[in-house]
C-alpha cells in the first residue's frame, strides 16, 4: 500500500503564507535600511571625487586619507545600533537575517580588498573599481529576489555594466567620475527610493 505524499490544501496554504510573510519581512527590512545605502553611496561617491580632485590637481589631500575617513564613517553608521546598545535582542526573521548576511559579506569583501590594496603593491586601485562594481551587482541582484523588489535587478545590471566599463577603462580621471556617478546613482539613489514608504 502506497502512502499519499501529496500535501494537503492547508499545508500548501500555510507554506504560501510563510513565503509571503518572509518576503514581506525582507521588503520591510530593505525599506527600513535604505538610508544605509544612501550614506554609503554618498561617502563612496565622495571617495571617488577625492581621487578625481587629486588627479586633476584640484586637491593636495592624499585620497587614501579620504577613503579611510569615508569607509570608517560608513562602518560606524552601519553599526550605530550596536554602538548605542539599541540592537534587537529578539529573534530575527530568516529573510532579514539573509539580507543582513548578504550585505555584511559584500561590505567585508570590499573592505578586505581595499585593505589588501593599501598594503600590497600587487593589487591596483584600478582593479578594485571593477571588483567593487561586480560585488555590488551581486548584492542588488540577490536582494531583488529576497525582497521581491524587482526593480533592484536593473540596479544590479547597471553595476555589472559598470564593472565591464571599468575593465576596459581603468586608468585616467574619467573612471573616477564614473565611480562617483555609480555610487550616487546606483547606491545612494536606490537607497533613497527604498527608504521611502512603498
Amino acid at each position: 500500500m502506497t502512502q499519499d505524499l501529496t500535501p494537503s490544501k492547508d499545508t500548501v496554504r500555510d507554506e504560501i503564507a510563510f513565503i509571503r510573510r518572509a518576503i514581506e519581512e525582507g521588503r520591510s527590512y530593505a525599506h527600513l535600511h535604505g538610508v544605509d545605502m544612501v550614506v554609503w553611496g554618498v561617502l563612496m561617491g565622495f571617495g571617488y571625487l577625492g581621487n578625481y580632485a587629486r588627479g586633476a590637481g584640484f586637491s593636495p589631500v592624499n585620497p587614501n586619507w579620504i577613503w579611510l575617513v569615508c569607509v570608517l564613517a560608513g562602518w560606524l553608521f552601519s553599526i550605530r545600533d550596536r554602538l548605542l546598545g539599541q540592537s534587537c535582542s529578539g529573534p530575527v526573521a530568516p529573510m532579514v537575517r539573509a539580507l543582513q548576511m548578504l550585505w555584511l559579506a559584500c561590505g567585508v569583501t570590499l573592505t578586505g580588498m581595499a585593505l589588501a590594496m593599501a598594503f600590497s603593491a600587487e593589487i591596483q586601485a584600478d582593479q578594485l573599481k571593477a571588483i567593487s562594481a561586480g560585488v555590488l551587482g551581486i548584492g542588488f541582484f540577490v536582494s531583488a529576489f529576497l525582497t521581491n523588489v524587482r526593480w533592484l535587478r536593473y540596479v544590479a545590471i547597471g553595476w555589472w555594466a559598470g564593472e565591464v566599463v571599468f575593465c576596459f577603462f581603468q586608468s585616467g580621471l574619467y573612471p573616477q567620475l564614473l565611480g562617483a556617478a555609480l555610487m550616487f546613482g546606483l547606491l545612494a539613489l536606490p537607497g533613497y527610493l527604498l527608504s521611502r514608504k512603498p
